[in-house]
């Protein structure tokens, strides 16, 4: 009864910094609370109502850090990096796990995006293009990939081929 008497007595503000400094603290809920004289079932309800993004894991009370923008940056800079997910992964210390969920995750996002961009009525996934030279001119279409990497498209290219590299590129993520 002691407990809920003196958790009335802090205001908001002072709960925060309360909390703030057990977070900065390296200390357990458990014994901050002790040293603080508060009931450690109060302090959990102060915390879950003052910050809400805290969540608990199996060692320690975290930050969630990445959102769902902050995922989509990540992705976009894998792919612009020419790494393989598992090198980038491990620069940027990511769970290759998780960054892979992510990447299927926001992968109907991107084939929602790609089908606005296609020809009305057509379910043909490729997007208009406008050719500058007249056939028998050797013209080429030159695609560009994350990481500087080119791929050269001739009139003599089999469409089976390219169709396959690019389901193969489309797949990497």
């Amino acid at each position: 009864m002691g407990s809920v008497g003196a958790a009335e007595k802090y205001s908001e503000e002072q709960r925060r910094e309360l909390v703030e400094r057990w977070r900065a603290s390296g200390l357990t809920q458990t014994a901050f609370c002790r040293k603080e004289g508060l009931a450690d079932w109060v302090f959990s309800t102060w915390k879950r109502k003052l910050f809400p993004t805290l969540r608990k894991t199996k060692t320690r009370t975290t930050v969630n850090p990445r959102s769902e923008w902050d995922w989509k940056q990540l992705i976009a800079e894998w792919k612009g990096s020419g790494l393989s997910d598992q090198e980038f992964c491990s620069k940027q210390q990511l769970k290759l796990n998780v960054f892979r969920k992510w990447c299927r995750f926001l992968a109907p996002q991107r084939n929602k995006q790609k089908k606005e961009q296609q020809l009305p009525g057509s379910t043909n996934p490729f997007v208009q293009v406008t050719v500058d030279s007249k056939p028998g001119e050797g013209a080429q279409l030159e695609i560009l990939l994350p990481g500087g990497s080119k791929i050269l498209v001739s009139e003599q290219t089999p469409l089976p081929l390219l169709a396959k590299v690019l389901s193969a590129l489309e797949e990497k993520c």
